[in-house]
């Protein structure tokens, strides 16, 4: 059984998305929800890769945005559900402004040096920000800077490349006892699973026959917006970022690390064939699915080691 196809043609148009680079559009359903309908780029595979990391992350335990493929006016590209669409579900502050309390940053720039792991999580634990309402029942995440570690490690598992200041935030919540703040869900996954890779490049990274061009070695170089901390501040990979967390946050990370541990090789192989052949071709979700055995085989390493 494939994921289906959303036809979203006939749903009401609210209006286009100003934030980010991708042309993105709101739609409303039949139902009155709110979805943001994402054109993906050409030869990009962004709407596959956006669906296939919202299930990964669902596998997981990872809060997430609920995220469908689907069709509209005869392009296929990916749904979005809103997860702030009245005042009771909160607005969505984005972590630039977050950020911007910190001394220095600067938040109007796209990739800042003190984007870090380490400012990040200190962020977090400012207090009243508190976890998402989902890892409630997560004995090991107390705080949103635990949570916000398992965004980090799904990064990993499923090569993000794309974890910058405006793709994580808050959720705000107002009333008339004051203002309340927890961690939104992990959303915006497109640069991930190798999507934009060419058939050509994906076949050749899986026969192996180039020990500098495998598979393994593409997971362990992709690039984080993270950068390290200190003088000579460098991007870190999205495996280095999570090791970060790791060592800031020891008993979330290995939390975390245990749910993955516990979705299974098969599991995962099953959420990557479900992705119809209409969306993504027999050497994208081979190479998505290699990724995922990759990815998953290095984070066990770091298990309880």
């Amino acid at each position: 059984m494939h994921y289906p196809i959303v036809d979203a043609s006939t749903w009401k148009t609210l209006g286009d998305e100003s934030v980010g680079t991708k042309a993105k559009i709101w739609l409303l359903d039949d139902q009155e929800r709110e979805w943001l309908f994402k054109h993906p780029r050409k030869n990009s595979g962004e709407h596959w890769a956006e669906k296939l990391g919202a299930e990964v992350a669902e596998l997981i335990g990872i809060p997430h945005a609920r995220v469908e493929l689907a069709e509209w006016n005869g392009v296929l590209g990916s749904i979005s559900l809103n997860f702030t669409p009245d005042r009771s579900a909160g607005s969505l502050v984005l972590g630039n402004a977050l950020l911007s309390s910190m001394p220095g940053y600067d938040k109007a720039r796209k990739r800042p040096r003190l984007h870090s792991v380490d400012w990040i999580l200190a962020a977090l634990n400012q207090a009243g920000i508190g976890r998402p309402a989902d890892c409630s029942a997560l004995p090991f995440v107390d705080t949103a800077s635990d949570a916000f570690v398992g965004y980090l490690m799904l990064d990993a598992v499923i090569g993000n490349t794309d974890r910058h200041h405006e793709n994580w935030g808050l959720l705000v919540r107002s009333s008339e006892t004051g203002e309340t703040a927890e961690l939104a869900p992990s959303f915006d996954h497109a640069s991930s699973l190798g999507r934009e890779l060419s058939d050509g490049e994906r076949t050749r990274r899986l026969d192996g026959r180039d020990r500098l061009a495998t598979v393994d070695a593409y997971c362990m170089h992709g690039r984080s917006p993270l950068f390290s901390l200190g003088t000579g501040a460098h991007k870190l990979s999205v495996h280095q970022a999570f090791a970060r967390a790791r060592e800031l946050c020891h008993r979330a990370a290995e939390g975390w690390l245990a749910l993955l541990m516990g979705v299974s090789p098969k599991e995962l192989a099953e959420s990557v064939h479900k992705l119809p052949a209409a969306v993504a071709s027999a050497p994208a979700r081979r190479f998505a699915w290699a990724m995922l055995e990759s990815n998953r085989r290095h984070l066990s390493s770091l298990h309880s080691s």
